[in-house]
């Protein structure tokens, strides 16, 4: 079930930056993991816990911007489905119109925990928040792909003293590699990182042994063909979204409202388009007319 739009806006705090990072002393021993009710919840991205891939319309319509004036609002996880990427091809995702706008929720096809190494170097790593239910922190980006106006959501974990946003990324020692790899490179560069913070831990998961901090710029260079590859991809398949006639003006359920449309992808990536059940619900609730 849609959550209420008025709830989501008074969730909304625009002024607001992600966690300042710290400093420690290294070898840092992580802290144990969360328990709370709240980090089950928001590992199954369940509003008002996490706040869905809705995040979008919300924060538009705080800012005073028209969602009817973008041609796609989603979250990050559907470009990635779009590029291709394997996890996120495995997800569903549900679409409807909203005046010429498709927007997007993500279902994932597997529950993230809170108690894996990354979340628990990341509380390690950043201020801590006096509250007992802490907030989550999402960049609100707005880009031209093709012919085609975008306004998608990012999660972020830090940013520096100077106000740029940091993404944290742990691994073992072993495994460093990943920490600079394409995949990587695409997640900085949607959601605005400067630099990407690398931490290693020792073979037990539990001590920070060291950190590398990683410009984005030098990422992005390295993985400049498989980036380029990926955006040609996306454009591509964006265009054939918004033209499939099943999100038509003229495609609508009973009572008139938009149609839902529940979108997977086949064998090779290609998004596949079918009717959603009647009780599946996409824009929040309390949308104005548009």
């Amino acid at each position: 079930r849609a959550p209420d739009l008025d709830m989501m806006r008074s969730r909304c705090c625009l002024d607001e930056g992600p966690p300042l990072l710290r400093e420690v002393q290294l070898p840092a021993r992580v802290p144990p993991p969360e328990q709370a009710f709240w980090c089950v919840q928001a590992g199954k991205h369940r509003f008002p816990f996490e706040p869905s891939s809705r995040l979008a319309v919300a924060a538009l319509l705080e800012s005073g911007q028209a969602p009817e004036d973008f041609d796609l609002i989603c979250a990050t996880s559907l470009l990635k489905a779009l590029t291709g990427d394997p996890s996120r091809c495995a997800d569903t995702f549900y679409l409807q119109r909203y005046g010429r706008a498709i927007c997007a929720v993500h279902v994932p096809s597997t529950f993230h925990s809170f108690d894996t190494p990354g979340h628990m170097v990341e509380a390690l790593l950043c201020e801590p928040q006096q509250r007992a239910e802490p907030k989550c922190y999402y960049c609100v980006s707005q880009v031209r792909i093709g012919e085609r106006r975008v306004c998608y959501t990012s999660e972020v974990d830090a940013r520096d003293d100077s106000g740029r946003l940091v993404e944290i990324k742990t691994s073992s020692n072993a495994a460093k590699g990943h920490m600079s790899s394409s995949k990587v490179a695409l997640q900085v560069l949607l959601n605005g990182s400067s630099s990407v913070l690398s931490c290693s831990l020792d073979s037990s998961k539990s001590v920070v042994q060291a950190m590398e901090k990683l410009p984005v710029d030098e990422i992005l260079e390295r993985h400049r063909d498989s980036i380029t590859a990926a955006g040609q991809r996306v454009t591509l398949l964006l265009e054939r979204l918004c033209c499939h006639e099943l999100l038509s003006d003229s495609c609508s359920a009973a009572g008139g409202s938009p149609l839902v449309i529940k979108m997977t992808f086949d064998e090779i990536g290609e998004p596949v388009l079918t009717p959603a059940p009647l009780d599946v619900g996409v824009l929040p609730l309390g949308m104005p007319p548009c």
